[in-house]
């Protein structure tokens, strides 16, 4: 009996492990765009604001005093900002420090 339990346990959990998408819970941003963006492009830079979104990492990338830090949340001074309207570019950059262009970024954005 206990081992009918087990084996109808064992089913129940291994259908529940493959019913539910691993990536469900890795979705983009509302203001992100789909379609293959994210393939293409590794970085949003918001030009107004000087910060950047890695799309990859899912974290924003800001200045903090005179430091650039991460943050896997929008950081409270832009969190009134709509950031499906600010302009927004889109960068391909193969590292996970674009800040390295950022004098770069400004003068051109």
């Amino acid at each position: 009996m206990k081992t009918k339990e087990l084996i109808v346990s064992f089913a129940a959990m291994f259908a529940l492990t493959i019913a539910i998408p691993a990536e469900s819970a890795a979705a983009p941003p509302y203001w992100a765009p789909a379609n293959g963006y994210r393939a293409k492009n590794t970085h949003i830079y918001f030009p107004q604001q000087n910060f950047y979104y890695d799309l990859h990492r899912g974290v924003y990338i800001y200045m903090n005093g005179r430091n650039w830090s991460t943050s896997a949340a929008l950081p409270v001074m832009y969190r009134n900002i709509n950031l499906s309207v600010v302009p927004q570019v889109q960068l391909a950059i193969n590292n996970h420090r674009p800040y390295d262009y950022n004098s770069n970024h400004r003068a051109k954005y």
